[in-house]
């Protein structure tokens, strides 16, 4: 990418160069040198992005080869199983210089007569150089079972999650390898923009390669090293008459569900890879005659296969048994399925920011509990246990299932067993009515659903 480049931001493709040459010559020069090195521990691929500074978005492009990206490009495109791992991620971000168009520069004055297709929406006014490194520290239990013991140890070392990699960390480093090597191996992965000298394998090399970085860097490049980032500004600002561009938060949110539905496929095509090589290329006899006599089996139809539902109790049962009622089966009957269109989750909209108390209550004589969404009522013969409305996990947290939240639900903090300062907290979002999915003449934008839990 050149400087004084359009950019369109829509189709992630670059245009024409509209400043002529000799304001790209005259770029001000702005030195940096400046270093950052964090760590954190990871136990997802959502929060590794997070880490990195990388939007949903983009996340989903490298992902699918869209964008290419060297370095922490690299890393997000791997797919690996973490059932056993645990995973430290330290990132290293170097900056030697910034280069930037001069606020007298003008662009050409023909630029304005070009097709807008052609243009874009944005211009590249800096770039930034320098270097990144990614390190991957992978501690691989060697039994399941221990891998939660590994990462309280993990925990106990660092004494946080995050934090910065600097020299005073390099002790509690070296312990964490010491303490682990019984019950773990170790596995350290490198992702620069830039040739490293050597592959550290321990924790000693480890540190002197995050400390000789920035001198690395800059044996690319003549000391500049490599674009790492550039700075957009939109063609509005040059052109009032320029369309502007206006970022959708709603597509933001989808791009973010999207990458997560993507990394599982991933995840779950990797697990179906590891499974197949235990499958034997060749069945063994006994099965290939199983599998043979099950194709060549040869059933007749008959009438009764297909009874009536009050009739298909076995012989011994219609004996000996005697029926309490006749009717549906577990659950309740097909009139009283939910009716709902699809709906949506989007964005961060939780109702409390305080812990939801909860309780796992039992009833007695009665074999079935069930969330009725779009109700207020229970079925004929339901009991009713509680009204409330429906509400989810949002799309920042782990998945999970829609849940019926009480509508006099309490918060105490007294009340509540809070997890633990390390453990990843979920957070609870409504879920809403959008106009487009249900017709808006008969029901309300934006409204809550309800929900009752009645009993059986």
């Amino acid at each position: 990418m050149l400087l004084g480049r359009t950019y369109d931001i829509k189709t992630d493709s670059p245009g024409v160069d509209i400043f002529p040459q000799s304001a790209i010559e005259n770029a001000t020069v702005i030195n940096r040198h400046y270093t950052d090195s964090q760590y954190r521990m990871v136990s997802d691929t959502q929060e590794a992005r997070d880490f990195l500074g990388v939007t949903g978005g983009l996340s989903l492009k490298i992902k699918t080869g869209q964008v290419q990206i060297e370095g922490l490009g690299n890393y997000m495109r791997e797919t690996y199983s973490r059932s056993k791992v645990v995973e430290i991620l330290v990132k290293v971000h170097y900056e030697t210089e910034t280069l930037t168009i001069p606020s007298t520069a003008k662009p050409r004055p023909e630029w304005k007569t070009l097709d807008l297709r052609e243009i874009g929406t944005h211009y590249v006014r800096s770039i930034t150089f320098g270097g990144d490194l990614v390190a991957s520290l992978r501690f691989t239990a060697k039994n399941s079972a221990d891998r939660e013991k590994i990462r309280a140890i993990v925990q106990a070392n660092l004494q946080a999650d995050t934090g910065s990699f600097g020299l005073g960390i390099e002790g509690n480093f070296s312990r964490l390898q010491e303490d682990l090597k019984d019950m773990s191996t170790l596995e350290i992965n490198y992702y620069a923009t830039v040739p490293i000298k050597g592959v550290p394998n321990t924790m000693e090399s480890l540190m002197e390669l995050v400390e000789d970085f920035p001198e690395q860097t800059q044996k690319v490049n003549k000391g500049k090293g490599v674009p790492l980032s550039m700075e957009l500004f939109p063609l509005s600002a040059l052109d009032n008459d320029m369309p502007r561009f206006l970022e959708s938060k709603a597509l933001i949110d989808q791009l973010d569900l999207l990458e997560t539905q993507f990394d599982d496929i991933r995840a779950t095509k990797k697990a179906l890879q590891e499974w197949m090589l235990n499958v034997p290329p060749v069945l063994p006899d006994e099965i290939e005659d199983e599998v043979q006599s099950s194709q060549d089996s040869n059933a007749k139809a008959s009438d009764s296969q297909i009874l009536v539902a009050d009739k298909t109790g076995a012989p011994w049962e219609s004996e000996h048994v005697t029926d309490v009622r006749m009717g549906c089966g577990v659950g309740p009957c097909e009139k009283f399925y939910s009716k709902l269109a699809p709906i949506r989750v989007q964005g961060r909209n939780v109702s409390s920011d305080q812990s939801i108390s909860c309780s796992v209550c039992f009833i007695e004589e009665r074999t079935s509990a069930t969330v009725f969404p779009g109700r207020t009522t229970c079925p004929p013969e339901w009991t009713l246990e509680y009204n409330g409305f429906l509400t989810t996990k949002d799309i920042r947290s782990r998945k999970g299932d829609y849940i019926c939240l009480d509508s006099y639900s309490e918060s105490s903090e007294n009340q509540v067993l809070l997890m633990g300062k390390m453990e990843k907290h979920d957070h609870v979002s409504d879920v809403k009515l959008g106009c487009g999915t249900l017709p808006c003449n008969k029901f309300q934008k934006d409204s809550l659903i309800p929900c009752v839990v009645c009993t059986y």
